[in-house]
């Protein structure tokens, strides 16, 4: 074990090292049942602190209105166009959204 290196991340490293089928590892590591507590890192993705700097803040200031919608007046509402956007613009809202899905 390297003296920055965690117990787990040991763990993990020498798994991943067993000549074995991917379930049979997965199986040997559930097998340990180790408590682990895994925290965020530099660059972990935060939904929290996402930005996206070309769109202003925007605060509720009423509640929300739980009313059933008019189907039919929503029906015969057309959809909204869809913006064009800068190819910079869309790829950091790529970046915002994958970083959303892999933040749980």
């Amino acid at each position: 074990k390297g003296k920055r290196e965690t117990d787990a991340a040991f763990v993990v490293r020498r798994l991943e090292r067993v000549r074995c089928a991917a379930r049979l590892r997965e199986s040997l590591f559930d097998d340990l049942v180790m408590p682990l507590r895994i925290e965020p890192g530099r660059g972990t993705p935060s939904r929290s602190g996402a930005r996206y700097d070309r769109s202003p803040v925007v605060f509720q200031t009423t509640p929300l209105d739980r009313r059933r919608p008019d189907l039919r007046q929503a029906a015969a509402t057309p959809p909204l166009a869809p913006a064009a956007a800068s190819s910079s613009a869309a790829c950091e809202v790529s970046h915002l959204h994958i970083a959303a899905q892999h933040s749980g």
